[in-house]
């Protein structure tokens, strides 16, 4: 299936979905464990915040989203410098294209843990900095995108 960019279906932002599975059964993000959708040829169309990566920041302006790589998957802990994959390459790729990324959030919605779509942002920047680990991450700003008028 080709990967679209940009908002699917009828699904809008605060629209909320069970789990993983059922967000890639939506098509609003495919891989059911990685939380970047996409590859270094085309960019990436999704990501997931999901509490996984320390150095993740989440405001009202711009989101910080840590790279993939260099996490235990048993303690959650960043244990090795990141390298640029291809799901790292993806986000490099949509900063270059300017294409929207669709944003899924983890929360807590009535009393259990959901994924709340975020909607549209657009990956204004990233570097390769020492995260709170002191391990190398890459760190993506992402900004709401606005359509071109």
């Amino acid at each position: 299936m080709a990967r679209q960019f940009g908002h699917v279906g009828s699904y809008r932002p605060g629209d909320f979905f069970a789990n993983r599975l059922a967000l890639s059964a939506a098509g609003l993000h495919r891989p059911t464990r990685a939380g970047i959708s996409g590859t270094q040829h085309e960019g990436a169309d999704s990501i997931v915040l999901a509490d996984a990566y320390e150095d993740d920041v989440f405001t009202d302006d711009e989101i910080l989203y840590t790279g993939h790589g260099g996490r235990d998957p048993r303690t959650g802990k960043q244990v090795t410098d990141q390298v640029l994959t291809d799901r790292n390459l993806a986000l490099v790729k949509s900063q270059e294209t300017g294409r929207p990324v669709r944003v899924l959030r983890k929360v807590v919605h009535e009393d259990s843990t959901a994924f709340r779509y975020e909607g549209l942002f657009r990956v204004a920047a990233y570097e390769y900095v020492r995260g709170k680990s002191g391990y190398g991450v890459w760190l993506f700003r992402l900004r709401p995108f606005m359509m071109p008028s």
